[in-house]
Order: structure tokens, then sequence, then C-alpha cells
């Protein structure tokens, strides 16, 4: 910019200076013609001191043009430097004469264009940026010799690395998974966009990984990555229920089997045998059954479709319901329920929904409690929030198994043959969540456990 400037400025200068010259030169010219034709010595006198002052005239004149030349050159070469030095707001506002007034409009409407011109691509470079850092698949960028040019936030969250001070670092240096890395230098060798899975152990990811060439002067890949973990888990979740549904229905239909087997071979001849077998038959179906049914219940739960409704109710009158249900199902001697709640305590609730999770959670808790132990219910008003606690002096929960334990299916002891499902657990964190509320688990090995959740009170529903 500043040598067009000069360049601009030496036109005018040439110019300018010829005009002079040229005007000069020809009066010289006139006066030396009549300086030869006078015969007077007075009159080349005369003539000889007109010829000194057009000269001193046009040394003045030229040295004047030159200084108003210089100065506008000054002015025009700090303004552009201004201008490169990236104060892109500054423009010539001080008053210049008409012979470089024009120069100085086509320099502010230069200057105007570059301003437009850097802010439009500061506004894409923004966009760009915005883009990349909310698109949900990461995006590294990488030149000829693999080093990082863009790394952008997903990447960062997806790879679990620090997005800062990552540009201008090696790609090796970036990512430590020698896959991804592997994947990159192939992509440069080939020209070839590759596609690949990778598994990154330490923080229990699954990547799909795509390397693409970039066709510039420059260079380089550009590396796609996708998450695959939650697709995974779905997957995982998706086998792992087909395997625990044919498990469960597996021994009650083999038992079946083997009932009628036996009947057809004359058992059903012995009325004894026979009203045994049977009754094994009604509760093998039943199991099915009640298993059916929770798998129904649990998927409605899921999927929305089990409608709540919610309205002020009485918790002490929820969990009198739900001990007289567990009472009536339960032997005679059965481990002793302390309910210890406050008549006034008032939740936003489904009764019957609530009443299950009670249900489900003193079931659960006499499987594991011996007759001589206690379970108690407790109650605890927590700002806008209700906290029922169902407690044990059971055998307790070893500390691995109490992130799994409300999982559909899971079983601490899956050597214990019991009755359950596995499916209650699982109905009361969805029942719980269906109601705005939260469910956890603490345990002591030996000592016993405590299930707890949480229902929104009166005053926290409007």
């Amino acid at each position: 910019m500043i040598v067009l400037i000069r360049s601009i400025l030496a036109n005018h200068s040439y110019r300018l200076l010829a005009v002079l010259h040229v005007v000069v030169i020809v009066t010289m010219l006139v006066l030396v013609s009549a300086y030869v034709r006078s015969q007077s010595d007075k009159a080349q006198i005369i003539i000889l001191i007109a010829a000194g002052v057009i000269g001193a005239i046009a040394i003045i004149s030229i040295f004047y043009l030159m200084r108003r030349i210089l100065n506008v050159s000054r002015l025009m070469i700090a303004s552009t430097t201004r201008i490169a030095d990236g104060e892109f707001g500054f423009r010539i506002t001080s008053s210049v004469e008409s012979q470089s007034s024009e120069l100085a409009s086509v320099f502010n409407r230069m200057a105007s264009t570059v301003s437009h011109t850097i802010s439009d691509l500061s506004v894409e470079r923004n966009t760009l940026f915005t883009i990349l850092d909310t698109m949900a698949d990461g995006v590294i960028v990488v030149d000829r010799e693999s080093i990082v040019v863009l790394f952008n936030s997903t990447a960062a969250r997806i790879l679990n690395v620090s997005s800062t001070g990552m540009v201008g670092s090696r790609l090796a240096e970036v990512i430590r998974d020698h896959e991804i890395i592997r994947l990159s230098n192939k992509c440069q060798e080939t020209g070839d966009v590759l596609l690949g899975e990778v598994e990154i152990p330490e923080v229990r990811k699954y990547l799909s990984v795509t390397a693409t060439p970039l066709d510039n002067q420059t260079g380089g890949v550009l590396l796609t990555i996708h998450d695959l973990t939650s697709i995974r888990q779905i997957e995982t979740t998706r086998k792992e229920f087909v395997s625990n549904v044919s498990h469960e229905l597996r021994n009650p239909i083999a038992s079946i089997k083997a009932i009628t087997e036996t009947l057809d071979r004359g058992a059903l001849e012995d009325g004894d045998v026979a009203r045994d077998f049977l009754a094994r038959i009604y509760r093998d179906v039943d199991r099915m059954a009640v298993m059916v049914d929770e798998l129904l219940e649990l998927s409605r739960i899921e999927s929305g479709q089990e409608v709540v409704d919610i309205r002020p109710v009485c918790l002490n009158d929820i969990v009198r319901d739900a001990v007289a249900i567990v009472e009536e199902q339960s032997s005679q001697e059965s481990t002793t329920i302390v309910p210890q709640i406050d008549d006034a305590i008032i939740v936003m609730a489904q009764f019957e929904k609530i009443s299950r999770v009670i249900v489900n959670l003193l079931q659960n808790a006499l499987k594991f409690t011996p007759v001589t132990g206690v379970i108690t219910i407790r109650v605890k008003e927590d700002n806008n929030s209700v906290i029922l606690t169902i407690e044990d002096t059971g055998i307790g929960i070893a500390n691995e198994h109490l992130p799994h334990i409300y999982e559909r299916f899971y079983k601490v002891d899956k050597s214990r043959a019991d009755k359950g499902t596995g499916l209650g657990l699982a109905i009361v964190k969805h029942l719980v969540q269906a109601h705005g509320g939260e469910v956890s688990v603490s345990s002591v090995e030996g000592k016993g456990s405590s299930f707890s959740f949480t229902l929104p009170g009166v005053s926290s529903s409007g």
C-alpha cells in the first residue's frame, strides 16, 4: 500500500515538475533569443536581469512545490502505515489544498474498502468458529507437518483434553492415541479419505474418526471425530436386556416343561403329586406374568406413555397403604416394619404410584433382612422437598454394586435364587423421576442398607 502511495505521489510530482521545467526552458530560450538580437548594452543587461529573476522564481517555485509534495507524501505514508498497523477506522480529516484533496479522497475510499473487507472476513471467521464449537462432532485440522491449525472444543471434550494451547502443537503431542495419529499420517501419504473406529480405554469411549485430505497449497488433513459411546452403550444395554429376559424366562419355562413331562409319564395318576406339580406350574406362570407386566410398565414409564396424576396427598396415608400391602403378602413371622412419619407432611404425588415405589423398596428390604431385623421408614423435609428413607438391618450391599443397584435385571448376588424379577428397583427409579424426584442408596456390608427418594413438597409445586 505504501509503495502504491509513493508511486501516485511520484507521478504527480513528475507532471508538475515537467510543466515547470518546460515553462522555464521556453522562457529562457525567449530571453536568450532576445539577448542575441539586442544591439544595446542596456537591453542586454535588462534581459540578463530578467533571466536571473525568472531563474530565481523558478528555483523558489520548484522548492515550494517539492516541499508541498513532500508534506503530502509524509501524510499519506503515515496514514497508510496506521492502516497497515490495524487502525482500519482511520481517515484523513485534516484540510488539504485542491491539488491533493483528490488523493486524500481516494485514500479514504481505499481505507473504507479495506475496513469493510476486514470486517466481513472477521464476521465470517467468527461465524465459522462458532459453528465449529457448537458442532456435535470434534474437528481437528493439521498441516502437512502434522501441526495443529484448528482444534474445536467438541474435540477437546471427546478426547478429554484442554482446548487451549493446542494450535501450533504437533498432533502427537495433543493426542496420545496412536490409531488416530496413524490414520492422519496414512491419509497424508495416500491422499484418500479414510475411516476408522477407535477405542480409548482411559476414558471408556468409542470414536468414529474420518480423515479427509485437504486439497490446498499447504496440504494437511481434516479429522472429524464422532462419539459412538452412547450408541455402543445402547447396543450393550439391548444385548444385556435380551440376555436377562431370556435367562429369567428360561428357568420357569424349563421347570414347567420338566413338570409336564413328569406328569405325562404317569405322575398325573397320583393326585397329591399332580396337585403339587400344578401348584408349581401356577407359581412359574405367575412369575412370568409378573415379569411381563413389570416390563410393560417400565417400558411405558421410560417412553413417557405412563401418565402421572400429581396432586397434594398425605405421605403418611401412602406409607400406611404400602405397609399394609407388604404385611398382607408376607408370612406371619416377618421382619418388623416401623414407620416414623408425621401426619402433617403433604407431598405432590400420585397415591398409587408412590405406594408402588414404597412397596417395591419394602419388599427388597425384606428379602435381605432377617426376621429378627428391623425396617424403619423415616421422612425429612429439606427446603421444598421431602426425603423418604427406608433403612434395614440386613446383610448390606458391597460398594461396587451401589452404582448399578437401580439398573433393570441387576442382582447383587446372581447365584441367589429369589422370586424377584430384578425390575423392582428400576421401576422405583423411573416412577420417582416421573414425579420430579431422585433416588439414592447407601449401604454398609453386614449392617444394612438405606434407600432414599425425594418428592416435591406442596410449596414447591406452585
